[in-house]
């Protein structure tokens, strides 16, 4: 906000040096134009923005390309599973649903990309497997059901 001290009739009215309307005037330019700037800039940052649309179909192959690559990398570290291995890629294999959880989520990429191979293993042997171990380190139901309910 720009406040005078003076009012700008008086200046120019009494012949008074305009030095100080001249400053005052070049300042409202400049304040316009950066207003004016700084609008059209950020009505470009919205165009661009709204048609860089992402395609579901690019959005997709990326998820799937993602997912598949690290779904196989955990799977492939895993060299056995009579007995399983305490850590896969450096993170602890314990708790209660860790290996149900992986068993479903190999079935959900078996699923999702039609391929039964999963880093060079039979993915439905591995969820069977899997499934023993609940069963043998005592697992809940759910866990042994949620394993197996991986095969269908």
């Amino acid at each position: 906000m720009l406040i005078l001290t003076r009012p700008v009739g008086n200046l120019v009215s009494r012949g008074q040096d305009t030095s100080e309307l001249k400053i005052i005037l070049k300042k409202i330019v400049a304040v316009s134009v950066l207003s004016i700037s700084a609008f059209v800039f950020c009505g470009q940052e919205v165009a661009q923005t709204v048609s860089e649309q992402v395609s579901t179909a690019k959005l997709n192959a990326e998820i799937t390309e993602f997912t598949g690559r690290e779904i196989a990398a955990h799977f492939a570290d895993i060299k056995t599973l009579n007995p399983p291995p305490d850590r896969v890629l450096g993170a602890l294999t314990v708790g209660e649903f860790s290996w149900g959880s992986f068993a479903r989520t190999l079935a959900a990429d078996a699923e999702y990309s039609g391929n039964r191979t999963i880093a060079g293993k039979d993915a439905a042997r591995a969820i069977a497997e899997i499934g023993l171990i609940e069963s043998r380190q005592g697992g809940k139901a759910f866990a042994q059901l949620y394993s197996t309910s991986a095969l269908r």
